[in-house]
């Protein structure tokens, strides 16, 4: 697992590869909360779901191949992290982008 991608302190990329061919599947984890608000938007859902998303798939992908990688930001509006993200190519080259789970 790295942390602090792009010097974005709250990041990160965890990598689970079967080391088989196969598809390259990415999952993007949201978390924050608003201003006075909490948690409006089901982040605090997001984040949990894409991980666990991630945590399942490990459980058969080295039966069918492949590699999975589980990014994680912030999805601040005034930042829009992941786009910063996926315009630096975290986000890009993966055969399946699994960006958001929506959860309302």
């Amino acid at each position: 697992m790295k942390k602090g991608l792009l010097g974005i302190e709250t990041s990160f990329r965890a990598i689970y590869d079967s080391k088989k061919p196969g598809a390259t599947i990415g999952y993007l984890c949201e978390y924050d909360a608003l201003p006075e608000i909490g948690h409006g938007c089901g982040h605090n859902m997001i984040g949990v779901m894409s991980s666990a998303a991630g945590i399942a798939l490990s459980k058969v992908i080295d039966e069918i191949g492949g590699k999975i990688i589980v990014y994680g930001t912030q999805q601040k509006k005034q930042t829009e992290q992941k786009l910063y993200l996926q315009k630096k190519v975290y986000l890009m080259n993966l055969m399946l982008q699994c960006l958001f789970i929506q959860v309302m």
